[in-house]
């Protein structure tokens, strides 16, 4: 594991870069045309983190590490559906939609799709002044239950995520923030932007970090 520090990740990102929105939507594409690994849900697509920023949260110190994917559950089954990992590998927005129709896979594909949906381009849960009916999570996924069901939904999806080790959702998970309201402004959380990051360019990632942990260094001996 090699160690990196987190001091430089605002340079990177911006403390508002990583906002859920159309511009995190059109940022991720980006950086997915580049070559970076992504899953795909609907029309989202989402970072999937070959190496994360781990490390203890109180000092910043971070080393990039293979994420532990939580392939299967504790009785050795897989937690996702096969066809449904598939679609998400293979990123068919067709395939998505017959998924749908798939009772065996629908619930786990509707989770996703709304955790997606709400934290990466910022939909609400249920209707909101000012906002058209339309993009609402629970109107675009049908959920009869209205926004309980929506943030239920949401809640599940992000679990999911988490052990597919994708961004956010991987490094929110470390700090517990899966369940509940996300804290403020989660996206400017160190944690989360060094993963970002990690993702985005991780040689650039872990060569700027170096610079700054040895100039340090450099500090410190003189």
């Amino acid at each position: 594991m090699l160690p990196v520090s987190s001091n430089n990740i605002a340079e990177k990102t911006g403390p508002n870069s990583l906002r859920p929105g159309v511009h995190l939507v059109d940022l991720i594409l980006a950086v997915q045309n580049d070559g970076r690994p992504v899953w795909q849900i609907e029309d989202i697509v989402i970072p999937r983190l070959t190496r994360v920023a781990y490390g203890p949260q109180q000092r910043g110190d971070y080393a990039l590490v293979q994420p532990a994917e939580e392939a299967s559950n504790a009785r050795g089954r897989p937690f996702l559906r096969p066809q449904l990992a598939a679609v998400l590998d293979c990123q068919n927005v067709d395939s998505f939609q017959q998924l749908l129709a798939k009772p065996s896979a629908r619930t786990q594909a509707r989770h996703l799709s709304a955790a997606a949906f709400h934290d990466v381009l910022g939909w609400p849960l249920a209707g909101k002044p000012g906002r058209p009916f339309t993009e609402t999570i629970a109107h675009h996924l049908e959920f009869e239950g209205g926004r309980r069901s929506a943030s239920d939904a949401v809640e599940s999806g992000r679990e999911l995520w988490r052990k597919l080790a994708a961004w956010p959702w991987w490094p929110l998970g470390r700090l517990g923030h899966i369940r509940g309201p996300l804290p403020d402004e989660w996206w400017t959380l160190p944690c989360v932007a060094a993963n970002f990051d990690a993702w985005r360019d991780p040689k650039a990632f872990v060569v700027a970090q170096n610079k700054v942990r040895w100039a340090a260094q450099d500090r410190n001996a003189a």
